[in-house]
């Protein structure tokens, strides 16, 4: 076995097969839902509400099905479950055009599609025990799902109304669904009960409780990004296949930065890995805001995806898989899911929209900027410890 490969009884191919579709997914929604939600009607405030719901369900649904599938150890058999209610409940997009009707059926769906990514990241590492410095080659799969997915559909939606967006995204959601019965069960618990440092909550645990909030800081800084860069190209002049290209080109960076992940993690270490992201995140920000007119700074503010989003979330989830034995994994990852991609992330949309109205797009992003140097203080601060 190659020391630059994961190893022979890892179901790689399954695996990364679920990490395509679910960012298949993810790569339709991302993009192009707040400009088809735009074309229906909505406004900036109501899509900002709207998007925010889509991630307020990451605090709520991972913590709920973490929680049983720890308590039952049946991981696999609740993504199956997660991903055909995902199908069902999406179904009922097609039938709703106001905004309340529209914030249900989001919310519906969204309970069940945000459950799954944490359970699955359970799974993969339950895999690669005691070799998880190869999850970013797995991981990096979704990366290129979500490439093709925002290059393909951009694409379409040059030559298609918007309204096919939806009937796109039912589609991934059947891939997913289709994709998470190809795989086999997971590897055996390691151990049986979890052990807790005496007298200590991993809630109340310095490092852990400062890493929770800068995890928060970094998708509340990602809100304005995820709800409104394509309008913002929009506005600017570019194409569909422009946008997707550049949506593109951030996760292309990305996948880059994923293969060499497992050599660089453990010479930086965690806190070094989250600090070099969030300065990249915060003159990413900057350079969309001000400067979106200019292609070449909106392309190198692109490849500075690889820092604000890969390098972070790496770091993150070696992080969590440090702190969260077995037994807690699944809440572990079910918190880190939560309030980051759910709390902060929510926050993020639902302020990224209302400062859209009042303050416009540069300083909405330049205070997504500030939200990222925060993040860069807290890390040097609550983190010393951590390598």
């Amino acid at each position: 076995m190659s020391s630059d490969s994961p190893p022979n009884t890892v179901p790689v191919r399954s695996l990364a097969s679920v990490y395509g579709w679910y960012f298949v997914i993810l790569g339709i929604l991302v993009p192009y839902w707040a400009p088809y939600l735009q074309s229906q009607g909505f406004s900036s405030s109501e899509i900002g509400i709207l998007l925010a719901i889509l991630m307020a369900t990451k605090v709520i649904a991972p913590l709920v099905w973490g929680l049983l599938a720890d308590y039952f150890f049946c991981s696999l058999r609740l993504v199956r479950i997660g991903t055909l209610c995902s199908v069902v409940a999406f179904a009922g997009v097609f039938g709703v055009d106001a905004f309340w009707p529209m914030a249900f059926v989001m919310a519906c769906f969204s309970f069940f599609w945000n459950a799954v990514l944490p359970l699955f990241e359970v799974i993969t590492l339950r895999f690669l025990v005691g070799q998880t410095q190869f999850y970013s080659r797995i991981r990096l799969w979704g990366s290129i799902g979500f490439i093709v997915a925002v290059l393909g559909v951009g694409g379409l939606l040059d030559l298609i109304s918007l309204d096919w967006v939806p009937w796109l995204c039912w589609l991934a959601f059947w891939g997913l669904w289709l994709a998470s019965l190809a795989l086999p069960m997971s590897a055996k618990k390691t151990s049986g009960t979890a052990v807790i440092p005496p007298h200590k909550m991993y809630f109340r645990m310095m490092p852990v409780v400062g890493f929770f909030a800068v995890a928060a800081l970094v998708q509340l800084a990602h809100g304005p990004y995820y709800t409104f860069f394509s309008i913002h190209l929009q506005n600017h002049g570019y194409s569909h296949t422009a946008i997707g290209s550049l949506w593109a080109l951030g996760v292309l960076a990305e996948v880059i930065l994923f293969l060499f992940m497992h050599q660089l993690l453990p010479k930086l270490g965690v806190r070094n890995c989250l600090m070099l992201g969030l300065l990249g995140a915060a003159l990413r920000w900057f350079m969309i805001g001000w400067w979106a007119d200019s292609l070449v700074l909106i392309t190198l503010a692109q490849l500075l995806h690889a820092l604000s989003f890969g390098a972070c979330h790496a770091a993150s989830i070696e992080f969590v898989h440090r702190q969260f034995p077995e037994g807690l994994a699944g809440r572990g990852q079910a918190l880190y899911s939560g309030i980051s991609f759910g709390l902060g992330a929510g926050l993020g949309a639902l302020a990224a929209g209302y400062g859209w109205e009042s303050l416009g797009a540069a300083m909405t992003f330049s205070m997504a900027s500030l939200v990222c140097v925060l993040g860069l203080w807290l890390t040097y601060v609550a983190l010393p410890q951590v390598r």
